[in-house]
């Protein structure tokens, strides 16, 4: 189960230095919690945190395996190729976090680490373990989509 809290109490030895919601997995086979929204290579826990809130108002996706978790972020410390200069979106980017891994990336048409200007991006689901799909009305993913509607694409 994928969810967003803004407790700091979740994860044994983490403590949030900021007052923003984090994103976290719970496994109710074995009752252990894992912090989702953490920065790149932070595969063991507790793992270090996001500098910006990560909240879905549906909520994060799981992948049916439960390999990967997607999840909404205003953070920009969460993908390595995503930095300040490359974020022309003041909202909030939709990320992918390999949980065997430990990495976290931007999803992004070309994954240069340029975000969807003007992106509203929303839920996610998966249909596959490497499917991911998602809605967002950036008029940036398409070239000529002038609509003004959202769309569904997949990463």
């Amino acid at each position: 189960m994928a969810f967003t809290s803004s407790a700091d109490n979740l994860v044994a030895g983490f403590t949030s230095s900021l007052p923003y919601s984090e994103v976290y997995l719970r496994n109710l086979i074995t009752n252990t919690t894992t912090l989702v929204s953490a920065i790149p290579g932070s595969t063991t826990q507790p793992g270090t945190e996001a500098n910006g809130f990560s909240e879905d108002a549906e909520g994060p996706a799981i992948s049916p395996d439960g390999r990967y978790v997607a999840f909404t972020s205003n953070a920009i410390n969460l993908d390595a190729k995503f930095t300040e200069s490359t974020n022309s979106n003041p909202g909030s980017n939709l990320y992918l976090r390999d949980l065997n891994t430990g990495t976290t990336v931007l999803v992004a048409p070309d994954q240069s680490g340029t975000d969807f200007a003007g992106t509203g991006q929303t839920q996610a689901l998966f249909s596959t373990s490497d499917t991911l799909f998602f809605e967002s009305y950036s008029d940036a993913i398409v070239p000529g989509d002038r609509n003004q509607t959202s769309d569904i694409f997949s990463f």
